[in-house]
């Protein structure tokens, strides 16, 4: 069975991380090099990325990046005189 690793690029910073794989073994040397013949003006072709055997997958959510509900407090009663 054949090593599968999972590769990710941010485009310049810009939106999400995109990360790619092959469905058999591979090098990061590799995914560089295809990225490298498939970037034109820092933009990735992800058309190129596919013709040259790459499949793009959706990358997992990261817990730590989950926010935590924020809780109001519930309002004060306002100080009324003879209270």
């Amino acid at each position: 069975m054949g090593l599968v690793l999972v590769v990710g690029m941010a485009a310049c910073g810009r939106g999400p991380q995109k990360q790619w794989m092959k469905s058999g073994p591979y090098t990061s040397a590799e995914f560089r090099q295809d990225v490298a013949a498939c970037s034109r003006n820092d933009e990735v072709d992800d058309a190129c990325l596919e013709a040259r055997g790459w499949i793009a997958v959706k990358p997992p959510e990261e817990a730590q990046k989950r926010e935590t509900p924020s809780y109001k407090s519930a309002p004060t009663r306002p100080n009324l005189p003879g209270q």
